[in-house]
């Protein structure tokens, strides 16, 4: 807290003001990451477009802060704001006439998939764009069957 107090040229005291710990100021910076990802709008056709979009850019914030990328996995089911995201993917996924287990199942590879690459590109410094959306549509494909 102290380097954050510094960098924001206040008392590490005034900090407590606003948040109660360490932990509470990560996570409320992780949320506002999670709710900074922009979802697909109501109405939209392509749904695999939409999700490869929102996966694509949900991978570019994880690796942007590799840091906080644990404690936006942890946020996932947990943070209402980041929730109502996912029910947002989910409305996506069954307007588009997959099946509502279907859909649940398929964010949720589709998240561990997202997590996986990020954890591997970070390992490896190698970040593939291209490589990324071409296995993320390999997962959304399953949808259709």
């Amino acid at each position: 807290m102290p380097a954050v107090a510094a960098e924001l040229n206040v008392g590490t005291m005034s900090l407590y003001r606003h948040v109660e710990s360490k932990s509470d100021l990560v996570e409320g910076l992780a949320e506002r990451i999670m709710i900074s990802i922009p979802v697909p709008a109501a109405g939209e056709d392509d749904w695999r477009r939409c999700l490869v979009r929102f996966f694509s850019d949900w991978r570019k914030s994880a690796a942007r802060y590799p840091g906080l990328v644990d404690v936006m996995v942890r946020m996932i089911p947990a943070s209402p704001s980041v929730r109502t995201r996912v029910e947002t993917l989910l409305d996506v996924l069954t307007r588009a006439g997959v099946p509502a287990r279907r859909a649940n199942r398929l964010l949720s590879v589709a998240f561990r998939y997202a997590i996986g690459s990020v954890t591997w590109e970070q390992a490896h410094d190698r970040h593939d764009d291209a490589d990324f959306e071409d296995g993320l549509e390999l997962i959304l494909r399953s949808a259709s069957r």
